[in-house]
């Protein structure tokens, strides 16, 4: 089989590349602005970065999550069974402009990283 395929691919191989080069619209330089960031691991690396960056802000404005535990103590005497059960929720104050200063420096990191997906942009 593998003598019949060869030769049919090898002499396919040319119309292949060739239809790959030639593109089937004129390129613009917007078009190829777009084609070039979006082939480069730099530019799409950076874009990344200041995707997960947007999130850390939106995180950083959230309240901490409130905290349930359950403990059970089991004590056995000659007496009897007892058993005791306690539910404990706790909710964290942050004091002192903590959440305020905590967004601040989360939007500077990502002011950083919008700055450094321009410089590359513009490379």
């Amino acid at each position: 089989m593998f003598k019949y395929l060869l030769p049919l691919v090898v002499a396919a191989w040319p119309a292949l590349a060739q239809a790959e080069i030639e593109p089937s619209a004129p390129l613009t330089l917007k078009a190829a602005l777009a084609l070039a960031g979006g082939a480069n691991a730099g530019l799409s690396a950076a874009r990344h970065e200041l995707g997960a960056l947007d999130g850390a802000v939106r995180q950083a404005g959230l309240l901490p999550n409130p905290t349930l535990s359950v403990e059970r103590v089991d004590t056995r005497r000659a007496d009897g069974d007892r058993r005791e059960t306690t539910l404990q929720l706790s909710q964290p104050l942050e004091l002192g402009g903590k959440r305020a200063a905590r967004v601040q420096a989360a939007e500077r990191g990502r002011d950083g990283a919008a700055a450094d997906l321009a410089l590359r942009e513009a490379e």
